[in-house]
C-alpha cells in the first residue's frame, strides 16, 4: 500500500494525468507532416495536401490516408481568393 500512495503522490507532484500514448516517434511523425504543410504554405512551394482533409495516419503501418474532406461550397470565402 505505502508504494501506491507514494507512487499517487509523485504523479500528483508531477501534474500527471492519467495515461499518454504521445511518444516520440509518433509525436515527431505528426510533427514534420505539419511543419511541411506550414513551409509549403508560407512559401507555395506545393500544393497542400491536407487543405479540408482530415488526414489519418495507421501507426502500426505508418500508412496515412483522407479520412474526410470538406470541400468549399459557393457562398464560402476561401482566405486569399477575393
Amino acid at each position: 500500500m505505502l508504494k501506491i500512495e507514494l507512487f499517487l503522490s509523485k504523479m500528483k507532484h508531477q501534474n500527471l494525468t492519467g495515461d499518454n500514448t504521445a511518444i516520440v516517434p509518433l509525436v515527431s511523425t505528426i510533427t514534420g507532416h505539419l511543419c511541411v504543410e506550414i513551409l509549403k504554405y508560407v512559401t507555395q512551394i506545393g500544393k497542400l495536401t491536407s487543405a479540408g482533409k482530415l488526414i489519418s495516419i495507421d501507426f502500426d503501418t505508418m500508412q496515412s490516408s483522407v479520412s474526410e474532406e470538406w470541400l468549399p461550397g459557393p457562398e464560402r470565402h476561401i482566405c486569399g481568393s477575393d
